[in-house]
């Protein structure tokens, strides 16, 4: 599996669905209970302008997400989605998984989370 993908999301939609898929880590567990809930299009929104970094502000680097590990670079300019340590975390592929499944539109992006199939490692 490639450690990347491009897509053609907005930002916010990328955050919400790696997040919604994603689980907590460390005190995170104490954050997500008390959330109770995902993350949405609107809270994503809000902490994009955190996440910039670089020339022109294109690229964001989304690191811990409201207790989640998220890791994941983003180029805004071209849909450049770098997944690498999403998939070390969560298992190989497993990003461009969850990216493939929002494209496809097979699941609604307002869902708390996703099924996304058990991917097969060769």
């Amino acid at each position: 599996m490639k450690p990347y993908t491009f897509t053609s999301l907005p930002p916010e939609e990328v955050i919400v669905a790696l997040y919604n898929n994603a689980k907590p880590a460390g005190l995170g567990v104490v954050v997500d209970a008390v959330r109770g809930h995902g993350l949405t299009k609107d809270e994503a929104r809000e902490l994009i302008p955190g996440m910039r970094q670089g020339k022109g502000a294109q690229r964001l680097f989304i690191d811990y997400v409201k207790g989640r590990r998220i890791k994941v670079e983003m180029h805004e300019c071209c849909g450049f989605l770098y997944l690498a340590d999403f998939d070390e975390i969560y298992g190989a592929g497993r990003g461009a998984a969850v990216i493939d499944f929002i494209e496809d539109g097979l699941f609604r992006q307002e869902s708390p989370s996703i099924s996304v199939p058990a991917l097969e490692v060769h």
